[in-house]
């Protein structure tokens, strides 16, 4: 799994995570076949939706959550965007860690 440096943490998921996950791929994919002709983003041009699922998409990606067609490329629309490229090369270099918010694996 390509994570350009992102610490990937493969974790076992409980059946309402798989539920929520299997929801949200759902959705992200219609979104993309019914509104999102006119561009890479859910509803075609960039949005609050791309803003609210941005996290989302980095959760996904960072732990390796499998994606194919649409919802492959939407993740890869939200980590080819400037701002999020930087987001993530400042959190590389971020020191501290706040050990309660740690996922212990």
């Amino acid at each position: 799994m390509k994570t350009d440096g992102l610490i990937a943490k493969v974790i076992e998921l409980s059946v309402d995570a798989e539920r929520e996950i299997e929801r949200i791929k759902a959705l992200w994919r219609y979104c993309r076949i019914h509104f999102g002709s006119a561009g890479e983003w859910l509803f075609g041009e960039y949005s609050a939706a791309d803003a609210m699922y941005a996290p989302i998409a980095l959760r996904f990606y960072g732990y390796g959550i499998p994606l194919k067609g649409l919802k492959a490329d939407y993740v890869q629309s939200v980590l080819n965007q400037p701002c999020i490229r930087e987001w993530i090369e400042v959190a590389k270099k971020e020191k501290d860690v706040l050990k309660e918010d740690e996922i212990e694996i």
